[in-house]
């Protein structure tokens, strides 16, 4: 009974963004960590009852990637729901920024993983792209955590935006550059390793074709900041569910 209903929570994960974000932002910082937490052990005990967390599947690159997108993007929206950073709350937005890395981090490696499992498929060109891709769009967002964290430590974070000193405005200028680059990558990225997946026959092609749309619009709306394409949880949409659909070579036995 229990495989068979947990499951469901893998395809709603993504949607806790907003109870946890209410939780973080109207409770407070400790409810809204147990909420994180429980909303982390439901995970878990969905990618367990879909048989992700398989002894011997996690001795290899399928397995890795499958637990390490899938749990990767849960981490993001369990802590990047305290988001946005505000100099209201230095506290929380540390907690926000460090919690967005974690997540992202996973990913990477899930990524990594993944790719080294299309080498042996031979679409190691595709795995290259959005290899290199990822890792961008993670450095930009460890300088862009850097530069938040910069901006809402001083004092001049807090004044109205036309009281603001010179240094702050460009730190703020640059800010909205990279973040283009950071938003563009992660969606090349995300279309690359969705077309490998398609092309491989590891992800169903219906999904495939969504994920591929999802991604070719967030590269899109992604350069110019549009709502949601820039918010950090919305790129780990994508990972998130290459993770969840992704399937063994076909012809081998299901796991």
């Amino acid at each position: 009974m229990l495989r068979r209903m947990v499951p469901v929570y893998l395809w709603i994960a993504p949607l806790m963004i907003v109870p946890l974000w209410y939780a973080y932002h109207l409770i407070g910082l400790r409810v809204g960590i147990a909420c994180a937490a429980v909303h982390l052990v439901l995970l878990a005990l969905g990618m367990w009852a879909r048989g992700m967390l398989n002894g011997q599947d996690l001795t290899n690159t399928y397995g890795l990637a499958r637990v390490l997108l899938t749990a990767g993007g849960g981490l993001v929206w369990a802590l990047g729901a305290s988001g946005p950073p505000r100099h209201a709350d230095i506290t929380l937005a540390f907690y926000n920024n460090i919690g967005l890395l974690s997540g992202l981090f996973v990913i990477l490696l899930g990524i990594g993983a993944f790719k080294d499992e299309l080498l042996s498929e031979k679409r190691g060109a595709l795995a290259s792209v959005g290899h290199v891709s990822f890792i961008v769009s993670f450095v930009v967002w460890a300088l862009e955590c850097f530069l938040m964290w910069v901006m809402l430590s001083a004092p001049a974070g807090g004044l109205p935006k036309v009281q603001r000193p010179d240094w702050f405005q460009a730190v703020g200028g640059v800010f909205e550059w990279i973040d283009s680059v950071r938003l563009c990558s992660v969606y090349i990225a995300s279309a690359a390793f969705v077309a490998a997946g398609l092309l491989t026959g590891r992800i169903n092609r219906w999904g495939a074709w969504v994920m591929l749309i999802f991604s070719f619009l967030g590269v899109g709306f992604g350069a110019v900041d549009a709502i949601p394409f820039f918010i950090p949880a919305v790129t780990a949409v994508v990972p998130y569910f290459l993770g969840v659909t992704l399937r063994r070579t076909p012809g081998t036995e299901a796991a």
